[in-house]
């Protein structure tokens, strides 16, 4: 060290010195920049994973949004909906054991996880009443309805523990709003009044805050449309490459919700008589 020491002239030393000073000036932005790309990956590689968890309890809260229609026929009166009932209920078993499974392996949260274990058993306890008609019509549409409310809220926690709801350029924050927050808010609204006009229509009855109610279904079922096309629509403005693929959902769900709300209306709310069949509503 002496020796390398005794070489070095001033100008190299000079050289040195400040070279030593200009990686410790680099060195600490550069650090940072890393772990900030670290943090960017790791939140990126969360996301994705949490698509397919979400479209699976989406798939399951669908089969229970149809179950819970073709109860309330069965329930009703109209038994010739009932094989259509127990086969959707299978269908729905399966999807519950599917997502079961996904909660065990991918998502390792208590209070998530104690949410999905209650709704997990009120499904168990609902189907059981269902198929062994110990409850009435009323009675299964408010539990499923209650149900399939628990997990919509367990969805909107799942959306929070993959990172999907969070998006500092705002495009998939407002693509996340629209697709998983307010479309599925929409088609609970529709499938609530699927359900209770299911009822009604096999009862053969109808009571003036029947009608109320299914007016509210629909006005509610309007105004999460309007939520869902204006998020799409800001989530188009910032990347317009996604309107070739999103751009006709607005449009397109409008154009079948406003098909299920005219059945409602003319059909259910404004009917002096009811005699719509209850399969027939439910098909379209």
């Amino acid at each position: 060290l002496q020796w390398f020491n005794n070489r070095l002239t001033i100008r190299t030393r000079l050289v040195l010195g400040f070279g030593l000073v200009g990686l410790t000036l680099v060195a600490a932005p550069l650090t940072m920049y890393m772990l900030q790309s670290s943090r960017d990956l790791q939140s990126a590689v969360l996301r994705h994973v949490g698509i397919a968890p979400s479209k699976e309890l989406l798939r399951m809260v669908q089969l229970m949004q149809q179950h819970r229609g073709l109860s309330s026929g069965v329930l009703g009166g109209s038994t010739t909906l009932e094989a259509q009932r127990a086969a959707k209920q299978t269908e729905a078993d399966k999807a519950v054991e599917t997502f079961d499974a996904i909660v065990v392996s991918d998502i390792h949260d208590p209070a998530l996880t104690a949410a999905w274990r209650r709704a997990l058993d009120a499904w168990r306890a609902l189907a059981n009443g269902v198929s062994s008609r110990s409850i009435s019509g009323q009675e299964s549409f408010t539990k499923h309805t209650a149900l399939i409310g628990d997990n919509l809220k367990l969805l909107d926690l799942m959306l929070d523990y993959f990172g999907l709801s969070y998006d500092p350029t705002g495009n998939d924050y407002h693509l996340t709003m629209a697709l998983l927050v307010h479309m599925p808010n929409l088609t609970e609204f529709l499938g609530q009044a699927r359900a209770r006009g299911m009822l009604l229509l096999a009862e053969r009855r109808i009571t003036l805050a029947d009608r109320t109610e299914l007016i509210g279904l629909i006005s509610n079922v309007e105004r999460q449309h309007e939520y869902m096309a204006r998020e799409l629509g800001k989530a188009v403005a910032l990347n317009p490459q996604m309107k070739t693929d999103l751009g006709h959902i607005a449009q397109g769900s409008m154009a079948l919700a406003q098909m299920a709300v005219h059945l409602a209306r003319t059909q259910v709310v404004e009917a002096e008589r009811l005699s719509y069949t209850p399969t027939d509503y439910f098909a379209l």
